[in-house]
Formats: C-alpha cells, sequence, structure tokens
C-alpha cells in the first residue's frame, strides 16, 4: 500500500510548548527527517512542583498525492521523558477541533504513533481536501520531582496510508479518475482484462 508521508512547515493554532527556536518557528524543531534528539526539541517547562501538560500544533505542506482512497492516516512523534509516565499523546485538529490520541509511555528516545482510520470531525472516511486542512501536533507532559521531569520531542510527522487501484487505461480513459468499475465489477476486484493480469 503507498504511504505519504507530511512534515510540518509552518505554525499551527497552538504554539504552548517551550521550544529550540521558539515561537512561532518551533515547527523547525520537530520537521527533521531523521530524528536529532537534544539538538533541536520541543518540551514541557516544569516550573515548579506538580505536573504540567501543553501542546503544539503544526501546520503541513499541500499533499503531492491527492489521488486515490485514503484508508488512514498515522501520526508518529519522537519523544523521551525523564520518567516513565504517560507523558505524550499525538494530536491532530481538523474541522477547527483538536484531537488527542492516547497518552504515551516514554523513557528515553521512542516513536509512539496513533491511527485515525477516519476523519473524527466528520466521522466519514478522510479525503484529499481533508488533508489540506489537517494540522498534526503533539501534547507533552512533565512532573516536577527533585527539581527535574521535563519531557521533550523532536518529531513529528503523519503518514497519509492510500490505495490507488487500477492506475491503468481503458479505451483512453485515465483510472482511478474517469475509471471506476468494469461491467458492474470494480477495478480492484478484477485481476485480469483479456486474459492480461
Amino acid at each position: 500500500m503507498p504511504t505519504e508521508i507530511l512534515r510540518p512547515n509552518a505554525a499551527g493554532a497552538e504554539c504552548n510548548l517551550s521550544s529550540t527556536t521558539g515561537c512561532p518557528n518551533s515547527f523547525q524543531d520537530v520537521d527533521e527527517a531523521v530524528p536529532d534528539g537534544f539538538a533541536t526539541t520541543v518540551s514541557i517547562n516544569v516550573p515548579g512542583a506538580g505536573t504540567f501538560s501543553a501542546r503544539d500544533l503544526y501546520d503541513l505542506p499541500p499533499s503531492g498525492v491527492g489521488v486515490g482512497t485514503i484508508t488512514k492516516i498515522t501520526v508518529s512523534i519522537v519523544c523521551d521523558a525523564v520518567f516513565v509516565t504517560p507523558s505524550s499523546k499525538c494530536v491532530i485538529r481538523i474541522g477547527g477541533n483538536v484531537y488527542e490520541g492516547a497518552p504515551q509511555w516514554n523513557g528515553g528516545w521512542g516513536t509512539s504513533t496513533e491511527d485515525w482510520l477516519e476523519n473524527p470531525d466528520s466521522v466519514a472516511a478522510w479525503t484529499w481536501a481533508d488533508i489540506g486542512n489537517l494540522q498534526i501536533g503533539v501534547w507533552l507532559e512533565g512532573t516536577h520531582v527533585g527539581k527535574i521531569g521535563g519531557t521533550y520531542c523532536t518529531q513529528v510527522f503523519v503518514t497519509i496510508h492510500y490505495t490507488l487501484g487500477w492506475t491503468g487505461k481503458i479505451m483512453g480513459l485515465d483510472s482511478p479518475v474517469n475509471v471506476a468499475k468494469i461491467m458492474g465489477i470494480p477495478i480492484v476486484d478484477i485481476d485480469k482484462i483479456i486474459g492480461v493480469g
């Protein structure tokens, strides 16, 4: 199944985490293709006793695909926490609403992911127009224990999973845009056409 990865390219609707670069450019601290650890991060500031949390959202570049059926999106975050607690969440923003994934356990740098099989705002399958309006982000939590307890994130990205189905031509018509079925049978269910697989 083909995929497309999109990485932050601008500030989103929220910029609340501490960062190497600082707001509104903190997206630059999590946009790298290869995670760089503590070299560039966003993090939760823990000013005193107690537990503190905040989140950032990031805008995305346009998709370079734009065709096919989206089966799911997966947000990935690479985070580290001083204490092994549920200290991070993958986040998306769509339709003006923010949706957080399940709490993730971090202790040493590790990758956490969250799948969204459908658009939680429309409760329908993802469309390429949705991807054009999507923001992704990260929620971090830190607990002050003995003056330490921060949580850090160095990479955030989204993977678009999609299927193309038939990609050739039938009688000069491009597919999948212009051809969906032959004799009422979906293209994806046909193994051969005139003996050609």
